[in-house]
């Protein structure tokens, strides 16, 4: 006879995030507590003191090589077959573990649990500019053929000097993360980004549900906090999005909340200044 009032003991979980979100802070958070702990990346609980990044490497694996690439920005490119066998041979030896991914498909939920790290349009900005300020984005995006771009921005991008390569990749970000929020429902995700700054029991006790633990109290954590409050969304884009007036020429605003006004007005892109 099934027995109904069993706990279902899950595998393991996959993280998934836009960059930005703060993952890179979750796994690290979640690696110091758990040192029983799989993961496809090695965390040193650190931070990068200018630009507030938390500091992983790659974890080389042979005998889960998906697994790699999955914590890696090219992991569209991944083979889907490949990564379910990585993860269903994970899952024999390991009860527990925790996998980076910005992978965005609905292939890895049909055979292990995926957590979305969400945000809304209120938080956006945040994302945007830890994106663009953490990562090396806008010099990866002028360096490859493959740009995320339309045809018309692609042939403009040559002659652009590198304030306005900057707009531009802010641009793409801005309307790339809208499209997810909207195709992923990532601002009713179970964990959001702003939880880091105002909610953090609501992760702690998600992950305590899950068989984790997650302890806010470390050094790391409030070195993070301290050097990422200025990517916070500012009082005035918040009233601006509240009433729907959407003033991108207010320069008062950070350049990503201009952008990200822009894109809800329902104008095309332009040069801010």
């Amino acid at each position: 006879m099934e027995n109904r009032g069993a706990i279902k003991i899950m595998a393991g979980i996959v993280i998934r995030w836009i960059g930005g979100a703060g993952g890179d802070l979750l796994c690290s958070l979640l690696a110091l507590k758990n040192k029983d702990l799989y993961m496809n990346i090695s965390c040193h609980g650190t931070i990068e003191p200018e630009t507030g990044a938390v500091l992983i490497s790659n974890r080389h694996d042979l005998a889960h090589p998906s697994l790699v690439r999955l914590a890696r920005e090219t992991a569209d490119s991944l083979d889907p077959e490949l990564l379910k066998i990585d993860i269903h041979n994970l899952i024999k030896k390991h009860r527990r573990f925790i996998l980076k991914s910005h992978l965005f498909n609905n292939e890895m939920e049909k055979y292990t649990e995926v957590v979305d790290l969400g945000f809304d349009l209120q938080f956006l900005p945040f994302i945007v500019q830890c994106n663009i300020e953490k990562t090396n984005i806008v010099v990866n995006n002028f360096t490859y053929n493959n740009l995320k771009f339309d045809i018309t921005l692609q042939k403009i991008s040559k002659k652009l000097n590198n304030e306005q390569k900057k707009q531009l990749i802010t641009w793409n970000l801005v309307k790339d993360s809208i499209k997810m929020i909207n195709k992923f429902a990532l601002d009713n995700a179970s964990l959001n980004t702003r939880d880091f700054f105002y909610n953090q029991k609501r992760i702690e006790d998600f992950f305590k549900g899950k068989g984790y633990e997650i302890n806010f109290d470390v050094q790391f954590f409030s070195d993070w906090k301290d050097n990422n409050t200025k990517y916070l969304p500012s009082e005035k884009y918040q009233e601006y999005l509240q009433s729907k007036q959407y003033n991108y020429k207010d320069k008062q605003l950070a350049i990503s909340e201009r952008y990200i006004l822009l894109a809800l007005s329902g104008q095309r892109f332009t040069f801010l200044d």
